[in-house]
């Protein structure tokens, strides 16, 4: 009797080892950064960044028709980790817009600065998507917009808040998506004033950290499962 219950706790060691997480079979990653400011004059100032973002935007004002608007923004995204059965994403954003209407010939004025960070992925199995926004740092005032979204298909997990968000999905093709914006607008009447900022990071993990064990590595396991066996025989 203790013989077997001594096998069948190493024969379930055993299947825990032998249980490899589900593959990632293919990947892609799309990401970008944009500071923009316009009036109805025109376009004052736009730039943007692409995939892996590290992009650092300083101060920046515009004057015309006695508006003013200003961004900053700093942006940082990148895969950190790829393999087979995992995928680790980290990134940090930081962005201010302001906005200030003062004349009123019929001008628009526009702040805005703008992050995302979008994985898109296939895998044969359910599998575990963990996202996350932590050192989250959001304020306002006038007229404006401002987000944090942490996205698993079409579900949104966080919108400004910090938190970790764990979610199964099933084997096919989905996505993760963070964004960040910060925006500052004239609503249309009067003078206005907008002005909004956010600072906040994120983490996404896709799928097993775990390393998934080699036929030899299991082989040797089984090999001295048996050997523990016969020596527990050999004694009794």
């Amino acid at each position: 009797m203790k013989q077997f219950r001594t096998l069948h706790a190493f024969t379930a060691a055993l299947a825990l080892v032998a249980i490899a997480p589900a593959t990632i079979t293919s990947y892609s990653e799309y990401a970008g950064a944009l500071a923009y400011q316009y009036d109805s004059g025109g376009l004052l100032y736009n730039f943007t960044s692409s995939a892996p973002v590290n992009f650092f935007d300083p101060y920046t004002a515009n004057y015309q028709y006695g508006d003013s608007t200003s961004t900053y923004i700093v942006g940082v995204s990148s895969v950190t980790s790829a393999s087979s059965s995992y995928i680790h994403a980290q990134g940090q954003f930081a962005g201010q817009s302001t906005m200030t209407y003062g004349y009123g010939g019929g001008n628009y004025p526009t702040a805005e600065t703008y992050m995302y960070h979008e994985i898109i992925f296939t895998v044969d199995a359910p599998t575990l998507v963990t996202i996350a926004a932590f050192g989250t740092n959001a304020g306002f005032a006038g007229s404006h917009y401002t987000s944090n979204y942490l996205y698993v298909d079409s579900t949104l997990q966080d919108g400004a808040y910090d938190g970790t968000y764990s979610v199964t999905v099933g084997a096919g093709t989905h996505y993760a998506f963070y964004e960040g914006v910060t925006e500052a607008y004239y609503k249309g009447y009067g003078d206005d004033f907008g002005y909004s900022y956010l600072t906040a990071n994120y983490d996404l993990q896709i799928g097993d950290a775990r390393p998934v064990p080699e036929p030899t590595s299991m082989c040797a396991v089984g090999v001295g499962v048996l050997s523990l066996i016969r020596r527990k025989r050999a004694r009794s």
